[in-house]
């Protein structure tokens, strides 16, 4: 892949009256796996099938009856959803997703407060020398990623943002990583940088250890890196790469942890869009390290924004030895505030999700001194005023703490 680089939230929905009407037109491309290296080998990428279809048509009053989200149904037989239902974010009209081999058989629903709409006429696809199911399938979603050359403070860098999907019939993907490779005018390297796709909170099963790398079959995580150059270096394009670690083993955790009420959108001093609001624990044991991530899309469907903050909560003390005010009891509230790096004017769609660890119900972590010094420097930048740290240093520390676990439960796994 390769991209070239240069230099309003959306309103709350009206009230409706009636489900909306179902889509029209719906069709499928897909654009064919990259074959592997070797003869044999398996693709270095999976076939992408992209869905296109005409947004639901409505009436004089079109608040009444208009969607607020799409519903995608894919089977192996007419009118059958065994594959997938996924929801678009917002009123999309398009969705990409990685393919293994086989037909498929997909249609669209548009669904709002009132309900949903009947399916729009089916379209059929049959993929070929992809990928096989039930394999971790991830792939950078082309549409989605932004490249911006900036300076800030005496520095020079490059920020690089986009979307990563996990495909349909896969396999849970786990430390999923994102390398940048950054080009001269003649083409040559220049620099390279990687980051790990920030996905769901999930426990390895051999280190006990809570890594937020975790993509399910359908869901989408998003990634957030800089690159530092001299001022005087000419970087026109970045090649991407995405690559899934070895399939590891995980579990879901066993809190609830939720937003509590509507999430405030605001500006700040330069326009910039800040997220705040309250979430609750509705479980029935302690969380800890309770964070919000905020993924930001313009107009177009690019990322403006990926980054989290933690909940300001409860103070605790880990087995660990690590001190923590991220803490949140049962039934405990508690706020959060994020300033984001995206133009308030520029946002056209907000979506959001929350990670936490709690304690191991049947051993401690096996934590090293490494990853309880770089737990502890996270809890130290990410607890504080977001004024005092940047951005980078949130993804920097971020990745190495997440290199760490992955280091861990390798060797814990490793014959």
């Amino acid at each position: 892949m390769l991209v070239f680089i240069g230099a309003s939230v959306q309103a709350q929905p009206a009230p409706c009256t009636a489900p909306p009407r179902p889509p029209d037109g719906v069709t499928a491309t897909v654009i064919p796996a990259i074959r592997g290296a070797t003869p044999g080998a398996p693709p270095s990428t999976p076939a992408i099938l992209t869905l296109m279809w005409t947004a639901s048509p409505v009436g004089p009053a079109a608040a009444d009856t208009a969607p607020t989200v799409y519903v995608i149904e894919a089977g192996t037989a007419r009118g059958a959803s065994n594959v997938a239902v996924v929801e678009t974010e917002g009123t999309e009209v398009t969705y990409s997703t990685p393919m293994p081999n086989g037909t498929f058989y997909v249609r669209v629903k548009a669904r709002n407060a009132c309900g949903t709409s009947p399916s729009s006429p089916e379209a059929v696809t049959r993929v070929t020398g992809s990928a096989a199911g039930g394999k971790p399938n991830p792939v950078i979603l082309l549409e989605t990623v932004r490249t911006v050359r900036e300076r800030l403070g005496g520095t020079n860098f490059i920020r690089v943002m986009g979307q990563v999907r996990n495909g349909w019939r896969a396999s849970e993907a786990s430390f999923i990583e994102v390398t940048a490779t950054f080009e001269g005018p003649d083409g040559k390297a220049v620099g390279t940088k990687a980051t790990y796709v920030n996905g769901s909170s999930r426990r390895l099963k051999s280190s006990r250890i809570v890594t937020d790398t975790v993509l399910e079959p359908t869901a989408t995580g998003c990634f957030f890196m800089f690159a530092d150059f001299p001022a005087t270096a000419q970087v026109p394009s970045v090649g991407l790469v995405v690559t899934s670690s070895a399939s590891y083993e995980t579990e879901p955790l066993r809190g609830r942890v939720r937003v509590e009420s509507a999430i405030l959108q605001q500006a700040d001093g330069f326009g910039d869009l800040t997220v705040s609001g309250q979430m609750k624990n509705s479980g029935d044991s302690l969380t800890y390290f309770n964070e919000i991530w905020t993924e930001a899309k313009d107009a177009e469907g690019k990322v403006l924004e990926c980054d989290a903050t933690y909940v300001k909560g409860s103070s605790v003390a880990l087995e660990a030895g690590i001190a923590t005010r991220t803490g949140l009891d049962p039934a405990e509230v508690g706020v959060f505030r994020n300033s984001t790096e995206a133009v308030l004017a520029s946002v056209n769609g907000l979506r959001h999700w929350i990670n936490w660890d709690e304690r191991d119900r049947r051993r401690p972590a096996a934590a090293t001194p490494l990853y309880r010094a770089l737990r502890q420097r996270a809890a130290a930048v990410l607890e504080t005023d977001e004024q005092t740290s940047s951005p980078q240093e949130r993804v920097d520390v971020r990745d190495a703490l997440r290199r760490e676990v992955q280091s861990i439960e390798h060797r814990l796994t490793s014959p």
